[in-house]
């Protein structure tokens, strides 16, 4: 955790992690009657574990053979209820990085047309962020990545993404073939060499360090 060293931030006096349910329960408890504020969040790197380590035992010509899911919830997570969804046993992932100057704008203006009338299979965000300029020394520039997860093979996304943003240009050697829990790791930053197990580390260190906006990824008591 990177703190912020400003005085303007307020902050945290302690960070604590349960490794069993009536941790959660005792931590809420002691601060609330001790006036502390309290602010809760949740990972779902074990989560995500479980369903792919379930999955491996449903055999490969079962169509459920990997599960997932996503979105967010509200409050504590002590045990979830799931929608299975059918994914196929590869899916294809890239991620395709473009700066102001090679018109990046252009390309994020197509993105908001476009981006919510995308097959249900192909989930395509962007991440705005600073890259190093071209052809100068110790220069910035605005970089927009394209990042995405598609449940099936490259064959079916290159004409899909041809007839839905042809502008990105997209060719079979920006995607990579993968199995969904393998997904789960590229898009948290680890690399196919590392064990699962990863997943299952709850004082796994980030990666990365950003500032973002969300409306529900900490909540007060």
């Amino acid at each position: 955790m990177e703190k912020i060293n400003m005085t303007i931030f307020v902050k945290s006096e302690a960070v604590i992690t349960p490794l069993h349910e009536s941790h959660v329960q005792a931590a809420i408890i002691c601060s609330k009657q001790q006036g502390i504020q309290v602010k809760l969040g949740a990972t779902l790197g074990e989560v995500y574990y479980k369903i792919a380590e379930k999955g491996q035992f449903l055999g490969s010509g079962n169509p459920w053979e990997k599960i997932c899911f996503g979105g967010s919830s509200f409050g504590v997570i002590l045990a979830w209820k799931l929608t299975l969804v059918p994914v196929p046993p590869s899916v294809t992932v890239f991620q395709i990085e473009k700066t102001i100057e090679e018109r990046a704008t252009r390309l994020l203006s197509k993105w908001q047309v476009i981006a919510y009338k995308l097959h249900g299979d192909l989930f395509l965000h962007l991440l705005i962020g600073v890259a190093d300029k071209a052809g100068t020394t110790g220069g910035k520039t605005i970089s927009i990545s394209f990042d995405a997860l598609f449940l099936g093979p490259v064959e079916k996304l290159l004409p899909l993404m041809q007839d839905n943003f042809p502008y990105l240009s997209l060719n079979c050697s920006d995607c990579t073939e993968m199995r969904w829990i393998e997904s789960v790791m590229h898009h948290a930053g680890f690399s196919r060499s590392e064990p699962l197990e990863v997943l299952l580390n709850w004082a796994q260190p980030s990666r990365y360090f950003f500032k973002a906006k969300s409306n529900c990824d900490l909540f007060e008591f």
